[in-house]
């Protein structure tokens, strides 16, 4: 899951400021680029949240219950055939490991 971004104060100089004046004028997003590579967005926080959801607010305000209710019961069974032990014990070595990913 993506982290929710971190939010930056700036002053109102400088070229940073002008490119988020544009976006608050045309909300058209600006691709930063340095060194010809990409990296990083700025877009309007409407634009944003409507891409990624709701930054702020409550997060249980569009809960379904009975809908994750219906999901939990369609997950019942889904481990019947599982050696769950050896499961358990594969998911505890894999969070010991150093590295991330898949053993060499």
């Amino acid at each position: 899951m993506a982290k929710a971004p971190k939010r930056v104060r700036i002053t109102d100089e400088g070229e940073i400021a002008r490119i988020i004046s544009e976006v608050e004028i045309d909300h058209q997003p600006r691709i930063i680029t340095r060194n010809d590579a990409d990296i990083a967005v700025v877009m309007a926080p409407q634009d944003y949240q409507a891409m990624n959801g709701s930054v702020t607010g409550d997060i249980w305000a569009s809960y379904d219950a009975a809908a994750a209710l219906i999901s939990l019961r369609g997950a019942q069974g889904i481990l019947r055939g599982v050696d769950t032990a050896r499961l358990k014990r594969d998911i505890r070595d894999a969070r010991g490991q150093d590295s991330i990913g898949r053993p060499d």
